[in-house]
């Protein structure tokens, strides 16, 4: 599995490991980066870092996966830190220059059907997120919030809820974001008006 050190960036495109692959061709980013900090008997025993990056083109099923690995040992940590961070550099130097072609096919899709696909929910132009037969609306769902990597709605703390919260987890709408996550929070602002102070 390739890593950040593979990764050479270019103006018209970027080498992995040797092999050249243009920023036009790109259709979607998947993104995340975890720093863990462990404990081993109240003892501090370091921070895990991972991150990870997919790059989806167009027209190849194929994609493009760049990690840090899993370095164990406490002589690894600045090593593994430093692979997380230019993991994070190498996504958002792609993700800039391709943002625009990103987000313009969820606007296309938007535009051609009223609704875009995302997480595996249908996002109506109106705000409306759909999942089977739980909705919410982007516009209105108060409050709405936001993790690294989540937007959420909160199941209301109904007695309901709190029961199945104790045998099938949380009941939380929950839209993941480390697909295109920056296109997704650009519409979240632009076409329905949520913003976080970062």
């Amino acid at each position: 599995m390739p890593g950040a050190a593979d990764v050479t960036l270019l103006e018209t495109g970027f080498t992995v490991r040797g092999q050249m692959y243009l920023y036009d061709s790109i259709v979607s980013l998947r993104y995340s980066y975890v720093a863990t900090h462990k404990r081993v008997n109240f003892v501090d025993a370091g921070i895990d870092y991972n991150a990870e990056l997919d790059i989806y083109r167009n027209a190849v099923p194929a994609r493009i996966s760049i990690r840090t690995g899993r370095i164990r040992g406490a002589l690894n940590m600045n090593r593994d830190q430093f692979k997380a961070e230019r993991i994070a550099f190498v996504h958002g130097s792609i993700a800039q220059r391709t943002f625009q072609q990103r987000l313009d096919r969820y606007l296309a899709e938007l535009a051609s059907s009223g609704a875009f696909t995302y997480d595996g929910k249908r996002i109506s132009a109106d705000g409306t997120v759909t999942k089977g037969t739980r909705a919410i609306n982007l516009k209105t769902a108060n409050p709405l919030c936001r993790r690294p990597f989540e937007v959420f709605y909160p199941a209301p703390p109904t007695l309901l809820n709190k029961i199945a919260r104790l045998f099938v987890g949380r009941r939380d709408f929950i839209i993941r974001t480390n697909l295109d996550g920056d296109v997704f929070m650009h519409l979240l602002a632009e076409r329905f008006g949520r913003r976080w102070k970062t």
